[in-house]
């Protein structure tokens, strides 16, 4: 199986503390994806027009094992709705290629991305 065809899955995490979501997001977050994506990362925030004071959304992207262009605009899409509803989104743990696609489209910090330290 290439890395490309395993299932998107999102897992959620219990909160640390009120206010904050944390969610693995495993598989390919691509063109064939993304409305799965943006549909299971959006149920995890408030619905019914909720909205917190200060919420995070923390997107941890170690075991996506490809992103596109497509995910890319996903991930926007997810940051507004969670603006929208109160949450700041921040990314974590994206592999070198995200990392670099982040980094060409200069949107680390609209998806509140610190890339890791290289040593």
């Amino acid at each position: 199986m290439s890395k490309t065809s395993q299932p998107l899955t999102i897992t959620a995490v219990e909160p640390c503390r009120a206010g904050v979501i944390l969610a693995t997001v495993s598989g390919p977050v691509d063109l064939l994806t993304v409305d799965r994506f943006r549909t299971q990362v959006e149920a995890l925030l408030p619905d019914g027009g909720v909205r917190v004071l200060e919420g995070l959304l923390e997107l941890d992207l170690s075991q996506v094992s490809f992103c596109d262009v497509a995910g890319l605009r996903a991930l926007l899409a997810v940051r507004d709705t969670a603006t929208r509803a109160g949450y700041r989104m921040m990314i974590t743990n994206a592999d070198g290629y995200t990392e670099a696609l982040i980094a060409v489209f200069r949107l680390s910090e609209l998806l509140g991305f610190q890339p890791a330290d290289k040593e």
